[in-house]
């Protein structure tokens, strides 16, 4: 049998200025309604693409489809390929791939980057929620991480301090709320722009006082030293991340948009019921012990849907941008971000 899933080996992808795609004339498109028959491809794809972060948790569900040979049953028969390339640093970097036909399917982009290429009339549409991080508690997808041995105990210790998150992002999200919420602002820290990575590695080598991160970061970075700071009155108390579908190729090839989230949703459901197996593929993937991957995958859940409360999530994530002028203007109609033909074509969408 031919063997159908094959592993690109990782490839810088080409930063794509978004205002070239304002210039083309793209415009950010409202949802379409849909027959309410499934609509068969005229034709196959030969392989379909995927980005994803680096090791990352919210790519956690694709590895985790792959391995346990969904992708393989679904596709195999087909003769189809699976292919995929990794992307470091934030989302934009996914959308990036999509827009210049580098990747067919994004599944591990946060609501900032998604926002901000709406807000500039770039052609993305989520076509579902795939990941929800907890940003409360014990167990936080999220966190602003004190260095080791600073004697910084707050968020109101930070005052003075310098303090990395990646403009833009998720990361600064939650440090602005919860600066905001603990009574500071930007002003009152040294803010230094830097990218996920290279916030673990200052946060370790002391060259910085404190940082955002997420998992696995966040669990491998408090086994190492580093101490956790209590963000719970912030606003923000979860994030949603979602799969992106390049339009081509969801206009294109529909019933086999509709078949990669059906892969997804399935995967979501194994996952749930089968923790011990999930721990296992999570931290091979990530090179994590599985004490840390564990802490990891404590802080999110893989649900494949659009919950009730996502659209409104990703509204005030751009109200959030606009308020702090990361964005020019707000997209016509952030409401009609999603492509909710698969899911109700899955019969998941309120899920």
């Amino acid at each position: 049998m031919r063997k159908t899933i094959e592993r690109v080996h990782p490839s810088k992808l080409v930063l794509i200025l978004m205002v070239a795609a304002v210039f083309a004339g793209i415009a950010l498109r409202p949802n379409m309604t849909y027959a309410a028959e499934l609509v068969k491809d005229a034709e196959r794809p030969e392989e379909i693409r995927f980005t994803v972060g680096v090791a990352a948790i919210t790519a956690g569900l694709l590895e985790y489809a792959v391995k346990t040979g969904l992708f393989e049953e679904e596709f195999g028969k087909d003769g189809i390929k699976i292919s995929f390339t990794n992307y470091t640093g934030s989302g934009t970097n996914a959308v990036n791939a999509l827009v210049a036909n580098q990747a067919d399917f994004a599944p591990s982009v946060g609501d900032q980057p998604t926002v901000i290429a709406a807000a500039g009339g770039i052609p993305v549409h989520p076509i579902a929620v795939y990941m929800k991080g907890n940003l409360r508690g014990n167990d936080k997808y999220m966190s602003v991480l004190a260095g080791k041995d600073t004697g910084i105990r707050t968020i109101k210790d930070l005052k003075g301090k310098v303090v990395a998150a990646q403009i833009g992002t998720n990361h600064h999200a939650v440090l602005l709320r919860s600066l905001k919420a603990y009574g500071l602002s930007v002003s009152d820290i040294k803010l230094a722009n830097m990218r996920g990575p290279d916030i673990v590695t200052a946060l370790l080598n002391g060259s910085i006082d404190a940082g955002v991160s997420n998992q696995p970061n966040v669990a491998q970075l408090i086994a190492e030293g580093a101490y956790p700071l209590d963000t719970d009155e912030s606003e923000m108390t979860f994030n949603y991340n979602v799969i992106i579908a390049r339009d081509g190729f969801a206009e294109k090839y529909p019933e086999t948009t509709r078949r990669v989230l059906g892969v997804f949703a399935k995967a979501a459901k194994r996952s749930q019921e089968n923790g011990d197996e999930l721990l296992e593929i999570i931290s091979e993937y990530v090179k994590l012990d599985k004490e840390i991957t564990a802490a990891a995958l404590r802080s999110v859940v893989y649900d494949v849907g659009l919950p009730d409360d996502a659209v409104a999530y990703f509204s005030a994530s751009q109200d959030f941008l606009s308020e702090n002028k990361l964005i020019e203007k707000k997209a016509d109609d952030i409401t009609k971000l999603f492509n909710t033909r698969f899911l109700e074509e899955l019969n998941i969408i309120g899920k």
